[in-house]
């Protein structure tokens, strides 16, 4: 049966399910944030290690410092977003039906409100206050689904720079141990020489 969208009962009907659908994905946002626990995770493995990199070795590399301060900067937005998502955010409810047939019933018995118009009365006042809490879930919503994206994004756009400077580290460091071995090397050919030298003398 289609709802009647200009009757108090169709637009109460119809306010009643959308509010519920926001109130149950603002109680349902936070579990989103294991997304973010995931990336986090990951770019916690190099992180540190690519800050100590960059000073214990004077890296120069104008790329290599560029890409960390991107990651740097990408991850610190995300934070930021990420504790502005996880704060309490306030989900607005509507009073149980008791107080609109009771108390709001005795306010306009003692506004002299005729018993025909009773009804069509307390069922605006009832529509009134849904349409409030209403607007008030619907935004609290759309905010918390901003926070999410901004936190998401940033982190996941994060994993581009990370993943850069950790190549670069991994490989430095690669290059970095056989020269140490043909040092070591070199100085016991070296030896050597100077041993058989010696013997010829």
């Amino acid at each position: 049966m289609a709802i009647d969208f200009l009757s108090n009962e169709g637009k109460i009907e119809l306010n009643q399910k959308q509010l519920d659908i926001y109130r149950e994905g603002l109680e349902k946002a936070s579990s989103r944030i294991s997304l973010i626990s995931v990336l986090y995770s990951i770019l916690s493995i190099y992180l540190i290690q690519l800050i100590q990199f960059s000073i214990t070795h004077n890296f120069r590399n104008i790329f290599f410092l560029g890409c960390l301060g991107l990651l740097i900067f990408c991850l610190s937005v995300s934070i930021v977003w990420t504790i502005r998502f996880l704060l309490p955010t306030k989900i607005a409810h509507v009073h149980a039906p008791k107080y609109f047939y009771s108390n709001i019933k005795k306010q306009y018995e003692a506004k002299g409100v005729k018993p025909e118009d009773m009804q069509r009365k307390i069922q605006a006042t009832f529509l009134n206050e849904l349409e409030k809490a209403l607007d008030n879930n619907y935004n609290a919503y759309k905010a918390k689904r901003k926070k999410f994206y901004y936190a998401f994004n940033f982190a996941l756009i994060a994993l581009i720079p990370y993943l850069i400077c950790a190549s670069i580290m991994l490989g430095t460091k690669e290059k970095e141990t056989p020269q140490k071995m043909e040092i070591t090397n070199a100085d016991a050919i070296v030896h050597q020489l100077d041993s058989l030298l010696s013997k010829h003398k």
